[in-house]
Formats: structure tokens, sequence, C-alpha cells
């Protein structure tokens, strides 16, 4: 198994879509020029500035195939999974927000055995966290300032 990647969002621009990757360099890079087309962007942000927002920790992804009137993982799912986000695609890094749910035949909620196989991102909700942005000789920066359990 891969070693699992953190997912950062930002509580104030996150929804079912995000402007940006979700890593802490690409949101540093968004924040540092305004974007008129999302809410309260209109202005690039100011170091210092501060945000809320939570991670989400990709453990794998699992297939799940239709059996006996659902849709169940065939592959073993990774120890800690708290969540399923079913993939685009086999192998895809995107997932659909609004197939997403705790269990595997919560998440394929609608889906029909035509529908699959479906692949699910295994995922462990992480904390909320405080965010600063800043501007460094590197560029700018999103760095993480306090963990709220």
């Amino acid at each position: 198994m891969s070693k699992p990647t953190i997912n950062y969002y930002l509580d104030q621009w996150t929804d079912e879509v995000i402007p940006c990757a979700p890593t802490l360099k690409a949101w540093a890079a968004w924040l540092d020029k305004p974007d008129p087309d999302w809410s309260d962007r209109e202005l690039a942000a100011t170091p210092g500035d501060e945000y809320d927002g939570m991670t989400l920790e990709v453990l794998g992804d699992v297939r799940a195939e239709w059996q006996d009137g659902e849709f169940v993982a065939v592959e073993p799912v990774p120890d800690g999974t708290s969540l399923f986000f079913m993939r685009h695609s086999e192998g895809g890094v995107g997932w659909d927000a609004t197939q997403s749910a705790e269990t595997i035949k919560d998440a394929a909620d609608g889906l029909e055995e035509y529908d699959g196989p479906l692949w699910f991102a295994c995922v462990r909700a992480g904390p909320s966290i405080r965010l600063r942005f800043d501007r460094t000789p590197e560029g700018p920066a999103l760095t993480v300032i306090a963990t709220i359990q």
C-alpha cells in the first residue's frame, strides 16, 4: 500500500468543488491572487491572514462489485477508514462528493449493478485545523498553526 496522502480543505471555500488542488502549496498559490469568481476572494490574501480548515487522509482505494443486491469491497479496506468517496475512474485522483458516506453501501446509494464495478477512496477524517498565509522568499505559503481536536 502506498503512503497515505493528506488533502487540505479551507472551510470558507470548500463545498462539492474546490478552486485548486487540496494541497497547502496549491491553496497558498490560489490565496496569493484575487479570484473574483469565488465568494469573498476579490482581494489577494494578506500575510498573517488565518483560515479554518480540515484534513482528509486518503489511505488507499478499493474496488467494489455488485454482490447480493449491493456494492461491496472486493479488496481489503485499509485500517482506519472512516469515509468512502466514489472515484470518477479506476486510478483517478478526484472523487464524487455526492457519492460519499461512512460505508460503501451508503456511498453507492442509488447506483445499480450496471453502474459497476466502482472504485472508492478509503479516507480517514482528520482534525479541524487553523492555517496562516504568508509570503516567503520561496513564494506564498500556507502553514498549519493549530490542530483542533
